[in-house]
C-alpha cells in the first residue's frame, strides 16, 4: 500500500520520495516517512511534542546543576608573563591595553549647597546649653517662658496704641468670607481625612470625609490674608508698602547667657515681615523702670529649665549670631546696607498640629520667637556684651491656629539674664476666638468672626505714620 501511494505520488508529478525520505530519516531517526504529502500531520505532532518538552523544563533546577558543575572546575591562574616559547621567538607581542578605549572621566558636578549644608564637626563645647525650638513644649507654658527670658507678661490686652488702631482696621465681613472660602471649601486639594472619634461618644464611628488638610488650609488662609493686607496698603499709601518686605521660611538662632547657664533659641517662622525702620517703643522710660518692682510669674517648685535637655554640641555660629537664615541666605539685621528693609517687624507662625500644644504652650513659643528676633537686633546695634539696652527693641508675633489667633507684642529692655531682679522685659499677650467654627461643602461657612482680623491688621500696620 505504501508503494502504491509512492508510485501514485511520482506518477502524478508530485514530490521525490527518495530525497524527502533521506531528509526525514536524518532529522527523525525514529520516524520513517513514506511521502511528504502523507506525513505533514505526523510531523506537526512531533514538533509540538518537542516544544512541550522544552516548556516542561525546570530552569532553576537546570541552571543550578550547571552552576554546581562549573563551580568545581579548576581556576586558571592569571598569566602575568609570556610563555618561554613565545618569549624566545620573534613574534611581536602587543599590549591589549593600548588598544582599548579608555573609560571617560567626567568632572564632579558643582553643588552650591554642599558647603552650606555641610555637617559641622561634632566637637564638645566647654559649657552645655539649653535649646528652645518650635517643638519645645513647656509644662507651665508662658509662665515658665517668662522666667527663662526675664519677662513681665500682661495678659488679656494689647497696648492702647494698637487697641485703638484695631477698631479702625477691621475688614468687611464679605471680603473676609471670600478669603476663607478660597482657603477651605473652594480649595481643590481635597484629601481623605482620618477617622474622627468623638470623646463624649467613643462608641460611635463617624464616616470619613474629604476635605482640605489643616496644614494646607492654614497656609492658604495666611497667604490670602497677607495678600489682602498688601492690597489695602498699596491703595492707602504706596511708600508705606515699599517700606515692608515679607520673607518666607526664616529661622532665627541665637545663644544668650542666663545665670550660670546658656540658653539657645532655634525658632522657625513661616513668614517674617521686615520693615525699613524699627518699631517705636511701646512703654516709656518710667514704665520700664517700674518693672524693677514687679515680680515674675511663680512656678515654684519647678525649675525654669524643666523640659529642656542640655547639650554640649553646638556650633560657633550660634554664639556669634551669624543667623537668622533666610532660605540658606544670611540676613543680618541692622547691618545689611543692600537690604533696605532689614528690621524684624512681625513674625507669622502657623500651628499645623491639632492638639499637641495647649494655648499656653503656643503663647510661650510666640514669646520665644519675639525674644530671639529682638536679641539679634540688640546685639547687632549695641554689641555682643550689651546688658540693659539704651533704646528698647520691639518685635511682634502672630500665631495662627485653627482655634484662633495668638497676638504678642514684645519689648526687649535688657539682655542681662544673670539674675531675676532689676529691669525686666515686657510682653503684651492676647488670644482671640476662632475665625469660624466649621467650613464644610454641605454646611457652608458657619459663625465667621471678623474682629480677630482687625487686631491682626493693627499689628501689621503698627509703626506706619
Amino acid at each position: 500500500m505504501t508503494q502504491n501511494k509512492a508510485t501514485k505520488c511520482q506518477m502524478e508529478g508530485g514530490c521525490n520520495y527518495d530525497a524527502h525520505a533521506k531528509w526525514f530519516t536524518e532529522l527523525f531517526s525514529e520516524f520513517k516517512p513514506q511521502c511528504l504529502c502523507s506525513t505533514k500531520m505526523r510531523l506537526t505532532q512531533i514538533a509540538l511534542q518537542k516544544n512541550n518538552i522544552l516548556h516542561r523544563i525546570s530552569y532553576p533546577f537546570t541552571f543550578k546543576k550547571i552552576f554546581k558543575r562549573r563551580s568545581k572546575l579548576p581556576v586558571l591562574e592569571h598569566v602575568t608573563s609570556l610563555p618561554p616559547k613565545v618569549d624566545g621567538s620573534k613574534i611581536e607581542v602587543v599590549n591589549i591595553n593600548e588598544y582599548i578605549y579608555p573609560k571617560p572621566t567626567f568632572p564632579e558636578k558643582y553643588d552650591p549647597l554642599k558647603e552650606i549644608l555641610k555637617t559641622p564637626p561634632l566637637e564638645k563645647m566647654p559649657k552645655a546649653a539649653y535649646f528652645i525650638s518650635n517643638r519645645t513644649r513647656l509644662v507651665e507654658g508662658h509662665k515658665q517662658m517668662s522666667n527663662l527670658i526675664k519677662t513681665v507678661v500682661y495678659e488679656g490686652s494689647l497696648p492702647p496704641s494698637i487697641q485703638s488702631l484695631a477698631e479702625d482696621m477691621a475688614p468687611h465681613e464679605k471680603q473676609v468670607r471670600e478669603l476663607v472660602l478660597d482657603a477651605t471649601i473652594r480649595n481643590g486639594r481635597q484629601i481623605k481625612l482620618g477617622k474622627v472619634i468623638d470623646v463624649t461618644q467613643p462608641h460611635i464611628f463617624k464616616p470619613t470625609e474629604y476635605s482640605v488638610s489643616l496644614r494646607v488650609q492654614l497656609k492658604q488662609l495666611t497667604q490670602n490674608l497677607l495678600l489682602f493686607h498688601n492690597q489695602r496698603l498699596v491703595v492707602q499709601d504706596l511708600s508705606a508698602f515699599l517700606s515692608r518686605t515679607i520673607i518666607p521660611l526664616v529661622t532665627t538662632r541665637i545663644l544668650v547667657p542666663r545665670e550660670e547657664q546658656l540658653l539657645g533659641f532655634c525658632m522657625e517662622q513661616d513668614h517674617l515681615l521686615a520693615s525699613k525702620d524699627p518699631l517705636p517703643p511701646v512703654a516709656g522710660p518710667e514704665e520700664v523702670r517700674a518693672t524693677e518692682s514687679q515680680s515674675l510669674m511663680d512656678i515654684y517648685p519647678l525649675l525654669p529649665t524643666l523640659d529642656l535637655k542640655p547639650t554640649d554640641i553646638y556650633t560657633d555660629s550660634q554664639i556669634n549670631c551669624e543667623l537668622p537664615w533666610v532660605n540658606f541666605i544670611p540676613l543680618i539685621y541692622g547691618y545689611a546696607e543692600h537690604q533696605p528693609n532689614s528690621y524684624p517687624h512681625t513674625a507669622i507662625m502657623i500651628h499645623k498640629e491639632h492638639s499637641w500644644f495647649f494655648p499656653t504652650m503656643r503663647i510661650s513659643r510666640s514669646m520665644a520667637t519675639c525674644f530671639a528676633n529682638a536679641a539679634t537686633v540688640a546685639r547687632k546695634l549695641y554689641g555682643e556684651n550689651v546688658g540693659e539696652l539704651p533704646q528698647p527693641v520691639v518685635t511682634q508675633c502672630i500665631h495662627l491656629d485653627v482655634h484662633g489667633l495668638y497676638l504678642v507684642v514684645y519689648q526687649l529692655n535688657t539682655l542681662d539674664l544673670t539674675s531675676p531682679t532689676g529691669v525686666k522685659n515686657q510682653a503684651w499677650v492676647e488670644s482671640t476666638g476662632p475665625l469660624y467654627t466649621r467650613a464644610k461643602w454641605y454646611e457652608g461657612l458657619q459663625d465667621l468672626d471678623v474682629a480677630p482680623l482687625g487686631k491682626m491688621a493693627a499689628l501689621l500696620n503698627n509703626g506706619l505714620n
